[in-house]
């Protein structure tokens, strides 16, 4: 029994050690994509900057000189910041949907991986169980055999004076 639970345990810890390599592939994958969102988030900040100091600069040549100056130069700017802006939210979107899936795909390596430090634990307490209990016979048996041969010699002698 403790040789066929200890191939058991080998197998288990095989599977113990898959599910650990596959976490570790997940939360790796997890963290680029998650640097990527970051990166995603710092970019669409910027651009948030840029319109908002395009927005006073806009708003204080309306009130200063009634016109806007550059004004084709202006426009041209705004289409540039809303199509940056409109491509870095498309690609933030695509990011945060891979987000969500490496996420998701972390949280079942880690389940898994859970699953399996338990039933390796588990195993490894039911080993340890077994070779308690057979040390415990064999001491146990050690023991009696012991007590019998200090009692067999006696007893031998006492029936071969009883029978002579």
């Amino acid at each position: 029994m403790i040789e066929q639970l200890t191939k058991l345990l080998s197998v288990r810890e095989a599977h113990l050690h898959g599910a650990y390599v596959q976490f570790t592939r997940a939360a790796a994958a997890h963290a680029v994509v998650e640097r990527e969102r970051t990166a995603l988030d710092e970019e669409l900040r910027l651009i948030g900057a840029q319109r908002s100091g395009w927005e006073r600069q806009w708003q204080h040549w309306l009130r200063a000189d009634g016109v806007l100056c550059r004004g084709q130069e202006y426009n041209l700017l705004h289409l540039r910041l809303t199509a940056w802006e409109s491509d870095t939210r498309e690609l933030h979107a695509e990011v945060s949907e891979r987000y969500r899936e490496s996420e998701a795909a972390v949280v079942t390596a880690r389940t898994v991986l859970r699953r399996q430090q338990l039933r390796v634990d588990q195993l490894r307490r039911e080993l340890e169980t077994a070779i308690r209990i057979t040390r415990s016979r064999n001491s146990a048996r050690a023991a009696s055999r012991a007590s019998d041969d200090r009692v067999l010699p006696g007893r031998v002698a006492t029936e071969a004076l009883e029978q002579s």
